[in-house]
């Protein structure tokens, strides 16, 4: 089934393309809303993505110093969903107002872009 991009918060659209055109699939996305429960910028990546691909693309945009500029971060959420254990990778900055993560975000999307588009040299 295609990504619908429009159906997609706006703020969370190129990042959900750039992860879906290098093969990381998103499940879930927002780009977080002006109240206290949901500020959170998040991307959501399918299940079926493992660790193995998530440190793949964090090496791809780790810098000529060995440090992965980005303010925000990559972590798994883990929980039970009937009766099986079920985990998901996220990518997510959670740092102050949902205007703060969104422009975090959005900083972090250029710096992906740019190691993925000029890569360090060996």
């Amino acid at each position: 089934m295609p990504v619908l991009y429009e159906d997609i918060d706006p703020l969370c659209r190129d990042m959900v393309k750039l992860f879906n055109d290098i093969g990381l699939a998103t499940e879930f996305s927002c780009q977080g809303h002006d109240c206290d429960t949901r500020n959170k910028f998040e991307i959501m990546f399918k299940g079926y993505v493992k660790d193995k691909e998530i440190f793949n693309f964090i090496s791809r945009i780790t810098n000529d110093r060995g440090h992965t500029p980005l303010v925000g971060g990559f972590s798994k959420w883990v929980r039970v969903l009937n009766g099986t254990l079920e985990s998901n990778w996220m990518y997510g900055v959670s740092y102050g107002n949902y205007q703060l993560n969104q422009e975090c975000a959005f900083r972090d999307y250029t710096r992906m872009v740019k190691y993925l588009v000029y890569p360090k040299e060996k």
